[in-house]
């Protein structure tokens, strides 16, 4: 095919409306994850706990969703074609996002994604000991687990979440996805 892909305006409307619509719904994420936590920490029985903390995941994971999203339409996969590489090219450029941007990195979207597979290795090895969906400071955990030991955990004093020994901080994500929603809004957008 070769050559340059001009995209019409309408269709780059498009693209910028999915943009700041999937930072909405990322930031609407973290809201929820920072007020479930408030509500846990203010709990003073244990009745609603289960709850929450499903919320609480049930939210990283929406996170997770929207964050993918922002990165497949930044930097879309092999499978998108010159199309979809000339519209992420010209999306960065309107976006001004470099390469470096934490919104480049699927892996920890990945891990969720495909945690399938990730429970499959996990299973394969047999191994006993491990912790899954915690929620805490990490050091802070009872007993002798090290980091590689939790399956899902989230950090929520430093905004991290681990995998498997992974550790992502996820308010670099945050700061630009505010960024992206300020361009946004810049563009005429806003919900």
């Amino acid at each position: 095919m070769g050559g340059e892909i001009n995209l019409t305006e309408r269709q780059i409307e498009l693209y910028k409306r999915e943009v700041n619509l999937q930072c909405t719904f990322a930031l609407i994420a973290v809201s929820n994850i920072d007020n479930s936590l408030k509500i846990l920490n203010e709990q003073k029985n244990m009745n609603n706990f289960g709850n929450i903390m499903d919320f609480i995941w049930y939210s990283i994971h929406s996170f997770l969703i929207s964050t993918g999203n922002l990165s497949k339409l930044f930097w879309p996969s092999n499978n998108a074609g010159e199309f979809g590489k000339q519209r992420g090219k010209k999306l960065r450029e309107i976006f001004s996002l470099e390469d470096n941007s934490p919104l480049n990195s699927r892996t920890l979207r990945n891990h969720f994604e495909h945690f399938d597979e990730r429970l499959d290795n996990l299973v394969a090895s047999r191994e006993n000991i491990f912790a899954d969906s915690n929620i805490g400071q990490i050091e802070n955990m009872i007993g002798n687990l090290k980091p590689e030991d939790y399956l899902r955990h989230y950090d929520p004093t430093t905004k991290t979440v681990y995998f498997k020994g992974d550790k992502f901080s996820i308010l670099p994500i945050i700061k630009e996805i505010i960024k992206l929603q300020n361009i946004s809004k810049s563009l005429g957008y806003s919900f």
